[in-house]
């Protein structure tokens, strides 16, 4: 295969796009909370009604890897920039909190399908040799806004009022929708066999296991999110953003640095290290009680979470076969909510009886469990139908 670049027109869109997406409800992090806290919602409130929002997702990930196989992936994109153009307005007009519920599970529709289109438009859009690497680079547009929408969010809380942040990220939608207009059309590749049905891609070890795997890393991420601030405060060290910005920061470098180091030297040696490199960043957490300590914590995590993703991806994409794809990376991607939603239900009840220590600690034995899942539960490539059938062809 020649050696085709991957910046192409649609890529730099999906890119773009992409960011300014996940701009929108990156933003809404700090804003929320506050918004249903001053309307006058008790705690168990607000975690259901922000909860709601990852919960739809999760459930419907899967769901638009199956719609892929009937509509195009700009159509869905441009259905979930629709969804998130219309959800801002919906929370000005109730403070019911069922109402307020089902407009997050609605909002959540959106990131479902916006987010699982375009990975699958991406990985359709690249050359093979640089799948990794493209994957890396264009999942910085959500970690760049991830650094950005939330101190965004808090320092616009200050000025302006909930309605008129509700426009803005209206108005941010809006300007996806006209982006995505612009994305050209894709051929797929030919497809060779009839698509297995959906449980029967999800009981495909190609599938399955790459998505336990990560999904044991966004476990520890969720812990991290939802516990680490509060632990920073133990220590009389009242600034936890720095954890998040060296986090996001190293996320960025090393995805547009090494994102094609398994391009060049296999998936298993990138995916081994970095398990294990997120495991020792989390499990010193509890050790570190300076800003330095913190942020060479931040650093580890942010280069073993930084680099999986991509690769664990890239294993889904050339492990399948193509009429499969869609459906595949439909349920890959539900290990991105996944561990995030269950990694604070879990460990807050490590937390409440045995502190922060033990707490993190354990979270860290999360990764250690996916290498051990990955080492036993992955096939052999010569075992893969996918790559089986390119090395024929």
């Amino acid at each position: 295969m020649s050696k085709q670049g991957i910046y192409t027109k649609n890529f730099i869109i999906c890119f773009i796009s992409t960011f300014i997406f996940s701009f929108s409800f990156y933003y809404l992090i700090p804003v929320m909370p506050v918004y249903f806290e001053g309307i006058g919602k008790s705690k168990a409130e607000i975690g259901i009604i922000i909860g709601a929002f990852f919960a739809a997702s999760i459930i419907l990930r899967p769901v638009v890897g199956v719609m892929l196989k009937t509509y195009s992936g700009k159509s869905l994109m441009i259905l979930g920039s629709v969804i998130f153009a219309i959800a801002p307005a919906l929370y000005l007009t109730t403070t019911s909190t069922v109402l307020l519920t089902a407009i997050r599970i609605f909002h959540g529709m959106g990131v479902a399908t916006f987010m699982t289109s375009a990975v699958i438009m991406v990985a359709d859009t690249v050359p093979r040799e640089r799948l990794a690497h493209a994957t890396g680079v264009y999942f910085t547009s959500a970690n760049a806004a991830l650094g950005i929408a939330p101190l965004v969010g808090t320092t616009a809380g200050r000025y302006f009022s909930f309605s008129a942040q509700m426009i803005f990220l209206a108005a941010s939608a809006l300007a996806v929708i006209i982006l995505l207009i612009n994305i050209d059309g894709q051929s797929r590749e030919k497809v060779l066999l009839q698509p297995k049905p959906f449980l029967g891609v999800l009981k495909e070890r190609n599938v399955l296991v790459p998505t336990v795997v990560f999904a044991s890393c966004t476990f520890v991420s969720g812990t991290i999110n939802a516990f680490l601030p509060l632990q920073t405060l133990t220590w009389g060290y009242h600034n936890s953003g720095l954890y998040f910005f060296v986090s996001a920061s190293t996320v960025v470098a090393v995805r547009f640095v090494g994102g094609g180091l398994s391009d060049s030297f296999g998936r298993k040696s990138v995916i081994l290290p970095c398990l294990v490199i997120t495991s020792l960043g989390t499990m010193f957490l509890p050790l570190v009680h300076t800003p330095l300590g913190l942020a060479l914590c931040a650093f580890f995590y942010g280069a073993g979470f930084g680099l999986l993703y991509p690769t664990l991806n890239a294993t889904v994409v050339e492990r399948v076969l193509p009429e499969n794809r869609s459906t595949a990376l439909g349920i890959f991607s539900t290990s991105v909510d996944g561990g995030q939603f269950l990694g604070p239900a879990v460990m807050g009840y490590v937390g409440q009886y045995f502190g922060f220590g033990p707490l993190f600690v354990t979270a860290s034995l999360a990764p250690l469990g996916g290498l051990l899942v990955y080492l036993l539960g992955l096939p052999s490539s010569k075992k893969s139908p996918a790559l089986t059938a390119r090395r024929r062809n």
